[in-house]
């Protein structure tokens, strides 16, 4: 154990951020449920089948509406999973080709019988027919099963954790108690306050070397969420959860 008397910040340009973001161990992780305020995706689908059921105008055109909805939520959670939130805004076939460049494969029929049918009905008022509302929520339903397990991997926060501590509850109260440093870096993507900005610590020699999220182009957070994403393509991994309020308190007591 190592107990540092600060961290020296040093701001770093984003490419030599990713070639120190590369070199750390990725096989274990720390992460974090980011979404849970969102309406689910499966909820969203629940009403599109409500919709189908009904088989009126008023219903199929509610199918197609929350089957887009079930779909697009589905890919924005990803997107923001791995804190790509300056494509929040984007169109949804910018959204679909940067989680394949990050290794997530959405089919492109999302688009052609989910997101083009809603927005005929949206924009241009186009009566909906009941194949057509039968196809989106089909292909919405085999959407979301089929990438259930990606969806299900929480948001990382943290690669090589180098941070010792004590967590506990008591009576529903959390405390954390930080303890210092192990060796190694660690690269740590503080989104728990703005502007977030992802982080190279070094704990041990007392270095933090940093870039906020806003200062990387497109390409290199599609990198970064590269870096991230490769942590669950390894077969032997391990990982911890923590809370929002684990990572604020472990950053404002370690000094992070």
């Amino acid at each position: 154990m190592h107990m540092a008397a600060g961290l020296s910040r040093t701001e770093v340009v984003a490419q030599d951020f990713l070639t120190a973001a590369r070199a750390i161990r990725a096989d274990n992780a720390k992460t974090c449920s980011i979404d849970d305020h969102w309406t689910k995706p499966a909820t969203y689908l629940e009403w599109a089948r409500l919709g189908f059921r009904d088989a009126d105008d008023y219903g199929l055109a509610n199918t197609i509406t929350y089957a887009k909805r079930a779909a697009c939520c589905r890919i924005d959670r990803l997107i923001h999973n791995y804190h790509l939130q300056r494509l929040h805004r984007a169109s949804f076939p910018e959204k679909i080709e940067v989680l394949e460049r990050i290794g997530i494969g959405v089919p492109s029929v999302i688009q052609e019988l989910i997101i083009n049918p809603r927005n005929e009905l949206e924009h241009d008022y186009v009566p909906v027919d009941a194949a057509t509302a039968r196809r989106a929520l089909d292909i919405a339903t085999l959407f979301l099963t089929a990438i259930d397990s990606v969806d299900s991997q929480q948001s990382i926060i943290a690669l090589n954790m180098n941070m010792l501590y004590t967590h506990a509850s008591n009576r529903g109260e959390g405390r954390v108690t930080f303890n210092g440093w192990s060796k190694g870096a660690m690269l740590f993507m503080d989104i728990f306050d703005e502007p977030q900005t992802a982080k190279i610590v070094d704990g041990e020699h007392g270095e933090l070397r940093y870039l906020e999220l806003a200062k990387f182009t497109r390409q290199e957070a599609v990198e970064l969420a590269r870096i991230l994403h490769g942590h669950y393509s390894l077969q032997n991994r391990g990982s911890g959860e923590g809370s929002p309020f684990f990572y604020t308190e472990i950053k404002r007591l370690s000094g992070l």
